[in-house]
């Protein structure tokens, strides 16, 4: 389902959910062989979280990523 907005729409029900709850922010982990993914979530504002990064011997780094959700 590449290229049709459905992972937008994901993760952007997921941010909707996490600030209906009262989170502070919410946060992924993702690895830089998904570009596009990496894409979509900096255009909805997250941003790299290298204190939460998974490095497992002989694999490749996950990396974090983090959106801040303003208090309302």
């Amino acid at each position: 389902a590449r290229g049709v907005g459905v992972g937008r729409l994901l993760v952007t029900e997921c941010i909707r959910r996490a600030r209906a709850s009262g989170a502070e922010a919410i946060g992924l982990h993702t690895s830089s062989s998904m570009r596009e993914a990496i894409h979509l979530y900096e255009t909805l504002g997250f941003v790299r979280d290298p204190s939460n990064d998974i490095h497992i011997e002989s694999a490749e780094p996950i990396d974090a990523y983090c959106l801040r959700l303003p208090v309302r």
